[in-house]
């Protein structure tokens, strides 16, 4: 992520989870090395853990993990699905298969994130980064005069 992450950046990441998982992990972090001995900074683990049924949320900073929140109740299944984080400027917003689930306060400064990885029983099959919504200024959109023509036209084909 070379631009890294703002406030409204949004991730989508959509793939499959074999029937066999057990745990897989995500993480926002503050660089692309992996290293087990020398890891970057993580600003967000997202950790869900099938054989506990729960998920794990966590930040990793100067080479130690930081107090786990977990979540009851799995929010993933075997199979495809959507996960979305949105980043705002109190924390990652974590929306799965459309809902909200959680959120997790930012405890690592979201701004210092450059990279993402994915680790255990997950197939990543598509990645995408959204900028910020724009918010709409609605003085300066048109405004529809004639209530008839804000109706659409349903156009019937002759079969």
């Amino acid at each position: 992520m070379p631009d890294g992450v703002y406030g409204g950046k949004t991730i989508i990441l959509k793939g499959s989870i074999p029937s066999n998982a057990i745990r897989f992990s995500i993480n926002l972090q503050c660089g692309p090395s992996i290293s087990i001995t020398d890891r970057e900074d993580i600003a967000f683990h997202l950790n869900p853990r099938f054989n506990n049924n729960t998920v794990v949320l966590n930040c990793f900073e100067n080479n130690q993990w930081g107090l786990e929140e977990s979540f009851g109740g799995m929010p993933f299944s075997k199979g495809t699905f959507e996960l979305e984080i949105e980043c705002d400027e109190s924390a990652f917003k974590v929306n799965v298969q459309g809902k909200r689930f959680c959120d997790f306060a930012h405890r690592v400064p979201y701004t210092r994130v450059k990279a993402l990885t994915v680790d255990g029983d997950v197939n990543i099959t598509t990645y995408e980064l959204l900028p910020k919504k724009e918010e709409v200024d609605m003085s300066k959109t048109s405004q529809v005069q004639d209530p008839e023509e804000s109706i659409p036209t349903t156009v019937k084909n002759n079969v």
